[in-house]
């Protein structure tokens, strides 16, 4: 019986995740017709938003592909703390996307990096930044986020913690 309950619910989970993935995408092409990415901004920053150019857009297969080579990316996940404690690919640099301005020379601008958040929203702005104020030259912006990844690879490579492990 708990058995049962709990199939059912791992297959409603990852039924919901394919839908958020679904209305991601299609957001996402909708925001394609209008390329700009402000972003990240940062708390004490009054600036005006600026426009930056389209980023490459990798998909959960290529990410996977990517990982698994010789020379895997760096791979940034720029969500805030409690969406990382909740889950992430590992292994993976952890920067909120709201912090990133102050910690940006934690990350070496010519290395390969592939930014995510939770459905590639937020990283894709991230990697726009990243391409343009900060000039990395090999971003690109996970499609679909984690939750992509999860709908197609379930747990493979999450890790799970809490800020009491810390």
């Amino acid at each position: 019986m708990i058995g049962k309950l709990i199939k059912r619910g791992v297959k409603t989970g990852v039924a919901i995740a394919k839908l958020a993935v679904n209305e991601v995408s299609e957001r996402r092409d909708k925001s394609r017709s209008q390329p700009n990415a402000p972003m990240p901004a940062n708390p004490e920053s009054t600036s005006v938003e600026e426009e930056f150019a389209p980023v490459e857009v990798v998909d959960v297969h290529q990410l996977s592909e990517m990982m698994d080579s010789e020379t895997p990316p760096v791979l940034l996940d720029c969500r805030e703390l409690h969406e990382w404690e909740a889950g992430y690919i590992s292994p993976c640099t952890h920067i909120p996307m709201n912090d990133l301005p102050d910690r940006i020379d934690e990350l070496a601008p010519d290395a390969p990096t592939v930014v995510y958040c939770l459905h590639g929203l937020r990283s894709a702005d991230v990697a726009a930044w990243l391409q343009g104020k900060g000039g990395f030259s090999n971003v690109s912006s996970l499609d679909g986020g984690i939750v992509a990844w999860y709908a197609e690879f379930n747990q493979d490579r999450i890790v799970v913690t809490r800020s009491e492990d810390h």
